[in-house]
């Protein structure tokens, strides 16, 4: 049986998570990917509310044909995005720029969107 030692991967994700800044530092937009009324501020909603990060933009993304809900970051910032991905149950995708490591932004896919 493996004996359980500081320094182990429960201990380093620990020390990890303890290293991000809190939900509530973290700016988060939520655009609308799909053709579903309300569907961002649903999910916007959600991450301002229970997941506690501060909500920024909520608006319709320029394109409305999204399938997949992801979390966009810049770079720098995978571990606070994973962090809301995980919460939320979708996936990350890196953008190529961006200067601020404490934004992300939520475009909202056919996956999350309400159904009627």
């Amino acid at each position: 049986m493996p004996e359980l030692r500081p320094g182990n991967a429960n201990t380093s994700s620990a020390l990890a998570e303890q290293k991000l800044p809190p939900p509530w530092e973290i700016r988060v937009d939520v655009f609308n990917g799909t053709e579903v009324p309300s569907a961002a501020t649903l999910l916007a909603n959600e991450v301002g509310g229970p997941l506690a990060y501060r909500v920024g933009s909520v608006e319709n993304a320029e394109r409305l044909d999204y399938v997949q809900t992801r979390v966009y970051f810049p770079p720098g910032s995978s571990e606070i995005a994973e962090r809301l991905a995980d919460d939320l149950g979708v996936g990350t995708q890196a953008l190529p720029s961006g200067e601020d490591p404490s934004r992300l932004i939520v475009i909202v896919g056919r996956d999350r969107a309400p159904r009627g």
